[in-house]
């Protein structure tokens, strides 16, 4: 056995510096069979529009680009967000939009730029599709016309992606924007030396302890969410004039009424957590007017880790226009504390109130198990969902001719 290791251990000294020899020095790419199937374009993307005569296809490669790539990436609050464009990080995104005539299926290739991806939405009325536009460095919105296939830009710079970006007003005439503030300056510098530890404070309350991805991580961290979340609110018309409205502040949410006179606010505010994403951060819920006037305050929201597990926060909640009256709230209240371990005959109810919202809410309807949304049909039926969790089930219940009447069971049915 001895005399058999002397002949292997020669063969190891002169194969290993030819293998060192070999050392490929640049990129490695497979046989082109298995790039041709690497590389084969996916099916598009559908998006029909509201009068359903027009197919809008989303078009994207299989693979990222090594540019997509190596892009830089910041983590913060359960976001992984481009600091380049103020929006999110983006892999794979589209890369080009084509309209398809229904009827005939005559298809159109919209003239978009080279670089960069597009995230596309219909108007309401049909007529038009805004187009967010992410750059190398910027987020710009344009319009396409659905009869013509014309591409114009609305704004070409500036949007805040992280702030929900721009949205269709229900008249198709204009958008509700965040904006990045004008003046923002360049970014936080990171600290050559900490400024403080990170100290993290329990207050003795219980709570449930929950594992996620991207949290703020130091007071660094927390500077660079200020700088890149915080969004300036906006009225943008189709010709790209644009009024302002209300502070500069971090957004989670902005909903125009029916009329169009009146905005549910979501805005996030301190004290932020390093355990839980932005989602679970205190914030406040109100209506403002056009302006920026603050009409009624909804819910001050606390910090999300004191909801029970498998609960709701306390208060209201969902807070939602009603899509067929002028300026309606409508928003839940739980009557079990947000504990399903509690044994109550109801266990939320949703509220309704009109505008100018200086009356006292009405209680529309309870639900026995926990609510799960509500939706109209164009008569003003209304659909108002319910789940248990104890025993996995959901359920649906259909008022014909308003609140008061007696609703009628559509379905009830496992949720797995």
């Amino acid at each position: 056995m001895k005399r058999l290791l002397v002949p292997a251990l020669i063969g190891l000294i002169v194969v290993a510096p030819a293998a060192q020899q070999q050392t490929p020095s640049g990129y490695l790419t497979p046989p082109k069979v298995i790039m041709d199937i690497m590389d084969a374009e996916p099916l598009p993307g559908v998006l029909l529009s509201p009068d359903r005569k027009t197919m809008l296809m989303t078009h994207r490669r299989s693979m990222p680009t090594l540019a997509e790539v190596a892009s830089p990436m910041l983590r913060l609050a359960g976001s992984r967000i481009s600091p380049l464009t103020n929006g999110p990080h983006i892999l794979n995104g589209t890369i080009a939009l084509t309209l398809k005539d229904v009827a005939t299926g005559a298809e159109r290739k919209l003239a978009l730029p080279s670089e960069g991806s597009f995230s596309p939405s219909f108007s309401p009325d049909g007529r038009k599709i805004a187009i967010t536009h992410t750059a190398a460095n910027t987020i710009r919105l344009l319009v396409a016309d659905v009869a013509t296939g014309q591409v114009t830009t609305v704004l070409d710079r500036g949007i805040n992606g992280l702030g929900g970006g721009c949205s269709w007003l229900d008249d198709s005439t204009g958008f509700l924007c965040s904006l990045v503030p004008a003046g923002r300056g360049p970014a936080p510098a990171p600290p050559v030396v900490p400024t403080s530890p990170n100290i993290q404070e329990n207050k003795g309350t219980v709570a449930a302890g929950r594992t996620y991805q991207d949290l703020l991580a130091s007071a660094y961290d927390e500077q660079l969410y200020d700088y890149y979340f915080t969004a300036q609110p906006a009225w943008v018309s189709l010709t790209g004039a644009t009024t302002t409205f209300g502070r500069p502040a971090i957004y989670q949410g902005l909903q125009v009424s029916t009329n169009r006179e009146y905005v549910i606010v979501t805005r996030i505010k301190r004290p932020y957590s390093y355990l839980l994403p932005s989602s679970s951060f205190p914030r406040d819920v109100e209506v403002w007017d056009r302006t920026g006037r603050v009409v009624r305050a909804i819910a001050d929201v606390p910090m999300g880790d004191v909801v029970p597990v498998n609960g709701v926060h306390q208060g209201a909640r969902n807070a939602q226009w009603h899509p067929l009256e002028p300026a309606t709230l409508l928003w839940v209240e739980a009557l079990d504390k947000g504990d399903i371990r509690n044994k109550v005959p109801h266990r939320d109810r949703l509220m309704s109130l009109a505008a100018p919202f200086t009356g006292t809410p009405l209680e529309a309807v309870k639900t026995t198990w926990r609510f799960g949304g509500v939706s109209f049909t164009e008569r003003g039926v209304a659909i108002v969902a319910e789940s248990d969790r104890a025993s996995r089930m959901t359920r649906s219940w259909i008022y014909d001719k308003g609140w008061s009447s007696t609703p009628r069971k559509i379905w009830e049915k496992g949720q797995e």
